[in-house]
């Protein structure tokens, strides 16, 4: 009785354990979505992403870049500063020089405004881009940004982006950035998988279990009751 009572437990228990599984392995996971501090921006990758820009170029209108071509205008320097070669040097006197107030998120540096300043003469094209600067978050009405101390040429991409001509560039940030993190679609092969192998384990456990249980009670038929069952009979005390 006490294998019969042992075994059944051991049923009880791993259904149990099958359920709550079952009901794990149903359960959506939740949605993995990119966030940023300002929101609706486009990012380019590290912790960068962009919503929009203002230009400023003297005796012209103002013009505004939305959050794609403002991330575009960053993304055609910003890796050419820091890996590429650019060469210091200043446009020379007379060539105009436009302002380009960028809002956005910066990696470590944090979100608001940084202005950068763009020049050419047609042929060669400058750029002051302030690094490790901390981003403006005032009223854009009082932003005083500084002036332009740290000249250097720049790829002619530089001009296709500060026109407004030039595409986002596809790279391993802006795909991983855009791309979704977690779908139905992806997740249901997963989750169906695992929750429709799961009762056909649970049915093999059963039929073991069960099984043993027969032969236990077909071994005790045989053998007949077990020493924990027999009770001897009291002895007299006579010799």
């Amino acid at each position: 009785m006490k294998r019969i009572a042992t075994l059944a437990l051991a049923v009880t228990v791993l259904v149990s354990i099958g359920g709550r599984a079952a009901v794990a392995q149903e359960e959506p996971e939740p949605s993995r979505t990119t966030s940023t501090t300002i929101p609706g921006a486009t990012e380019i990758g590290d912790g960068y992403s962009f919503a929009g820009a203002v230009i400023n170029t003297p005796d012209q209108p103002t013009r505004t870049f939305d959050n794609v071509h403002a991330a575009t205008f960053v993304q055609s320097f910003l890796a050419w500063l820091y890996y590429g070669k650019p060469e210091v040097q200043s446009p020379p006197d007379g060539v105009p020089v436009s302002r380009v107030d960028v809002t956005g998120n910066y990696a470590a540096e944090g979100s608001g405004v940084v202005s950068a300043y763009y020049a050419t003469d047609g042929n060669t094209v400058w750029l002051s881009y302030p690094r490790f600067v901390q981003p403006y978050r005032g009223d854009p009405a009082a932003y005083v940004p500084d002036p332009p101390n740290n000249w250097v040429t720049v790829p002619e991409r530089v001009t296709e982006a500060f026109n407004g001509t030039a595409e986002l560039v596809q790279t391993a940030g802006v795909v991983g950035a855009t791309a979704p993190q977690n779908t139905d679609a992806a997740a249901a092969p997963s989750g169906s998988d695992s929750s429709s192998f799961l009762p056909w384990l649970i049915a093999a456990v059963v039929v073991v279990v069960v099984i043993g249980l027969l032969v236990a009670r077909r071994r005790r038929a045989v053998a007949g009751p077990e020493e924990d069952d027999v009770r001897e009979p009291a002895r007299s005390g006579k010799g």
